[in-house]
């Protein structure tokens, strides 16, 4: 099994973290994509994991605060460039609004079930 993770609020929580090392226990592959402002933010909360990839990407911006949809394809793209077109088994998206419509899209255009 393979997770797709879009997980905006990795780096100010540190649930998300327990919760992946938990799912790494299991020796589950996954890979967290997390959308950071700057980057002094990268490699806050990472882990050290055998199955889990942390893919920290400078996306958000005051552009990306000003329209919705430019920042849904940049999470998209962000995903695209540091995953590929990996095939998932699940995308989990941990938020409803900021990471469950670019999980949708992402989920519409390559496959996998939310």
């Amino acid at each position: 099994m393979k997770i797709l993770h879009f997980c905006s609020y990795f780096i100010g929580s540190k649930v998300y973290k327990e919760l992946f090392q938990e799912i790494d226990k299991h020796g589950i592959q996954q890979d967290i994509f997390v959308p950071v402002r700057n980057s002094s933010h990268k490699g806050v909360n990472n882990f050290k994991s055998n199955f889990a990839q942390v893919s920290y990407i400078n996306i958000l911006s005051f552009v990306t605060k000003l329209s919705y949809l430019i920042k849904i394809f940049m999470t998209i793209f962000g995903v695209l460039i540091t995953q590929g077109r990996n095939r998932y088994n699940v995308i989990h998206a941990h938020t409803l609004y900021s990471d469950g419509i670019p999980a949708y899209i992402y989920t519409l255009l390559f496959g996998g079930s939310l």
